[in-house]
């Protein structure tokens, strides 16, 4: 288990894949600003987890794919749908608190929550995600976009300028989601619309 991490008053910019990502496929782009990942868990690796994640007070910019992104690969499962280590809720990325951040001018989402549980996001702005600004950027994105997550409150952010062709919203609750509220957020001039 991982824990404790701290992002504070920071600025992230021009952080790109190498060459033009125009003719990559959107889910082979592995890049952002801020990128936390667990592997899957196995029988092998026995249960890994990270935890206790704050990041808050961070600008983030001209980035190829997501400015802040979340990710736990979860548990293999048997035949009969049981995780083979740990169970829903330790296969996840936990404890996690994203706050007063702004994004502006990512390639995809401000924010992507993949594979987490406990988690509040509040007063962040994510200006113009799905960006084409550059030929590295994706150019798809909402503003945030959470799956296969639990226990999550997005509150108080705003969502301005969601460009691409494909999932850009201001806000995007995808599959896999068990108590997920979304509540007092702005969306302003999404290509998709408010809530995906």
């Amino acid at each position: 288990i991982l824990e404790k991490f701290r992002f504070d008053n920071l600025e992230i910019v021009d952080v790109y894949p190498a060459g033009d990502a125009s003719n990559v496929d959107f889910n082979d782009i592995e890049i952002g600003g801020i990128y936390i990942f667990n592997p899957k868990n196995t029988l092998e690796t026995g249960l890994r987890s990270i935890k206790d994640i704050i990041i808050e007070n961070t600008f983030i910019s001209r980035v190829g794919k997501l400015a802040i992104w979340l990710r736990h690969r979860n548990a293999g499962k048997d035949s009969e749908g049981n995780f083979v280590v740990g169970d829903a809720e330790s296969n996840k990325i936990q404890d996690v608190i994203i706050r007063n951040n702004h994004t502006f001018e990512t390639g995809g989402s401000g924010l992507v929550l993949s594979g987490g549980s406990k988690a509040l996001v509040e007063k962040n702005t994510f200006e113009f995600p799905g960006s084409d600004a550059d030929p590295r950027m994706a150019a798809r994105g909402s503003g945030a976009w959470i799956f296969s997550s639990s226990h999550i409150i997005l509150q108080h952010n705003k969502s301005l300028h969601a460009r691409g062709q494909g999932d850009s919203y201001g806000y995007h609750i995808d599959y896999g989601n068990r108590h997920v509220i979304f509540q007092y957020n702005y969306s302003d001039d999404a290509e998709g619309g408010f809530v995906e």
